[in-house]
């Protein structure tokens, strides 16, 4: 199968929508053996093969959409025309998927946001807002085979926004249990971790202010925002950005997840195929977390209630080993390969089950 796939960044400098894309197309490629090729943008024009990827960019510059959707358009098509992709995937409906919604092959988008779309919308200039709405959706969701969300709480919104006009397919971000596991020689610490934006939408004050109740206990914060100047205390540790992630989920009693406002999160995944117990809010983290069984779930994200779940989560060592050996299983049940077979089965059901190409 040829599958053509997307995307506004790849790794290592991308958010976690491209980085879900990038496994996607990894996946594709040695699990299944499939071509794939991404196109993206670079300070060049051209093409590198990359872990097996054949890796399109186009060159960045000014007024990149308004270049791309008028006189750039040529460049699309040639890549595109070279490829003759059985399967167009963008990953965050892309100004590119709208400039190739009538090209003839199976079109299929993914909705990313963690924000609800009226949000969104509320933050851009009034030409931004337009642009936002026909090009990356009225007009490219026409186009499409099939819609997809990674959580069934944004495509219930979605579907109620859109007046049920589309068919919302929900298919969750995977993780590599390959990366993400249990370490033997890393020990545990009585260490609480947060990894993730360091927002005030994620929660993180909230945390910050919980930390004050455990004076014996560190907490960790991973990751970059503008409350990264908040983490500040004898028993706080602010790292940024690491490279040895798996170990210090490894190394963490607990992680803490309190946020307002997300889509599929993947950090808890993560955390638990390292074997560390999660107590989350419940947006986003319900998808994967049953309270009580493999995880625990926050009635309100204030600092009290995430005080009050960590007291209780440190001193109950029994539901601490069943939140670590459940999670662990349901991580499992997560990886990379079982979910790009559910869109490889997609491909394949919107094709009759047959490769044009094959």
């Amino acid at each position: 199968m040829k599958v053509l796939i997307l995307v506004g960044s790849i790794p290592p400098k991308c958010g976690g929508a491209e980085n879900v894309a990038w496994s996607h197309a990894l996946t594709l490629v040695k699990s299944f053996k499939d071509e794939v090729h991404v196109l993206t943008f670079g300070e060049y024009y051209g093409t590198e093969k990359i872990q097996g990827i054949f890796v399109h960019f186009l060159p960045k510059r000014r007024l990149l959409t308004e270049y791309y959707l008028t006189l750039g358009q040529t460049k699309i098509f040639n890549i595109v025309n070279s490829i003759k992709p059985d399967v167009i995937h963008q990953h965050i409906p892309q100004f590119s998927g709208y400039i190739l919604r009538n090209y003839p092959c199976i079109k299929v988008a993914t909705i990313h946001d963690g924000i609800k779309e009226d949000k969104i919308l509320t933050n851009l200039s009034l030409y931004r807002r337009l642009q936002y709405l026909t090009i990356r959706r009225w007009l490219n969701f026409r186009k499409m085979d099939a819609i997809t969300t990674v959580s069934k709480h944004n495509a219930a919104y979605m579907s109620q926004r859109y007046d049920k006009k589309y068919n919302f397919i929900t298919i969750p971000n995977g993780i590599d249990v390959n990366v993400f596991r249990p370490i033997s020689t890393v020990k545990k610490e009585k260490k609480v971790l947060y990894v993730g934006r360091l927002l005030k939408r994620k929660g993180v004050h909230n945390l910050v202010e919980a930390s004050k109740s455990f004076p014996d206990i560190k907490f960790t914060f991973i990751g970059k925002g503008h409350l990264a100047d908040s983490i500040r205390g004898d028993n706080l540790e602010y790292l940024g950005f690491v490279d040895n992630l798996t170990e210090h989920y490894n190394s963490a009693s607990v992680c803490v997840f309190p946020s307002n406002s997300e889509n599929y999160p993947l950090v808890g995944l993560e955390a638990m195929a390292c074997g560390t117990a999660v107590i989350s809010s419940s947006i986003g983290f319900s998808e994967y977390i049953s309270n009580g069984d493999n995880g625990i779930i926050l009635k309100s994200n204030d600092s009290e209630s995430i005080a009050l779940e960590i007291h209780k989560l440190m001193k109950d060592k029994k539901l601490m080993r069943k939140l670590q050996s459940n999670g662990i299983r349901t991580a499992k049940e997560n990886t990379w390969l079982n979910i790009v077979s559910k869109y490889r089965d997609l491909y394949l059901n919107l094709m009759g089950g047959k490769l044009k190409n094959g």
